[in-house]
Order: C-alpha cells, then structure tokens, then sequence
C-alpha cells in the first residue's frame, strides 16, 4: 500500500514564531543566510538615497528589510532590502504589520547564492502582486536590471544613471557612485 506524500505548509504567523530569517514560497520555507559586507554596504547605500529621496519630495516611506505578504494560502512573505510604497498606499498603515501588497519599488540586491531561477521567481511575485518596479542589484558586476510589470526590462552598467520614472519621478543616481568602490576608472574601460 503507497503512503500518501503530505507536505507541510507554513504560514506567516509560523514564520513569526521561527528563530532565524525565512520567507515564504507559497508556503514552502525558504532560509536566508546571513549576507556578505558588499551586500550589507549596498543596502545601506539605497535605503539612505532612496529614502532621502522620498523624504524630501514627500512620496512615500523607505524601508528595508521588511516584509510583505503577497500571497495568501498559501502564503508567500518576501521581504526585499530595500523598498519604497508611495504615500498613498503607505497612509494609514500599521508599521507593525506586514503590508499585504508588494511595494511600489523592490530592491533585490543579489547573492553568489541566488539562482537565475530564485531570482525572476521572486520578480514575478512582486509584479504580479502590485509592484511598479523592481530592481535586481547584481552588486559583483556593478549592474543592475529593472524590470516592469509590461515585461521591460532596463539593463544599466558602467557609467549609466538609473531612473524610477512611474514610481519616483526625477530620481537620478549613476552607477559610478552605487558601486565607487569597485568599478572601473574609465580610462580602464
């Protein structure tokens, strides 16, 4: 007789209960590891510009690493390193709960450890579920992808200047100052 095969689904308030950082893939456990300093230095870099940014225009709230539950049953809780919910959707928002919408901006900023596949999956799911903008930082290459929900994607690398036109209008930052420490002089190009 063939036993059934019985998976176990977790939900958000399982993960609350965990030690250690997870998310969630439709309710399958997805462990994070603790991440290098180049990825801890890029973080700071985009929360600090971005929420600058935000601040003086009055847009919207930055965060970083914080979570949004964007699917239910099963559940699928992403948290992005860095993101930005406009105001509009950010008013009347408890801080102490987790958003139930993706963010306007997701900010991946990626590990050697992440997968082609990990990664447009976790894309996918922030598009599908209401984000504007998603850009996937490949910090080791000095480039980055963002991707919109109508398929487009914009690549930048060397000296370009990244843009958020639809989600933060007038934003301009070069790549030359996101990855200072580790691009190569233009005479070296």
């Amino acid at each position: 007789m063939l036993m059934p095969i019985t998976k176990t689904l977790y939900t958000v308030e399982d993960v609350e209960a965990l030690e250690g950082e997870y998310e969630l893939d439709r309710g399958m456990l997805v462990p994070m590891n603790p991440p290098k300093p180049l990825h801890g230095l890029l973080v700071v870099r985009f929360a600090a510009r971005l929420h600058a940014y935000a601040e003086s225009s009055g847009l919207g709230v930055v965060y970083a690493d914080s979570g949004y539950w964007l699917e239910q049953d099963p559940d699928t809780l992403r948290g992005p390193d860095v993101s930005f919910v406009g105001r509009e959707r950010a008013a009347g928002h408890d801080p102490r709960n987790y958003y139930t919408h993706a963010p306007d901006l997701a900010v991946e900023i990626l590990s050697p450890s992440n997968t082609p596949g990990q990664v447009q999956r976790k894309v996918g799911q922030y598009l599908d579920t209401g984000a504007q903008l998603v850009w996937v930082v490949y910090g080791e290459r000095g480039k980055i992808a963002a991707h919109r929900p109508d398929g487009d994607i914009a690549l930048y690398s060397g000296y370009d200047v990244l843009t958020a036109e639809g989600v933060l209008p007038g934003f301009e930052w070069s790549l030359a100052e996101i990855f200072a420490d580790h691009l190569p002089r233009r005479d070296e190009l």
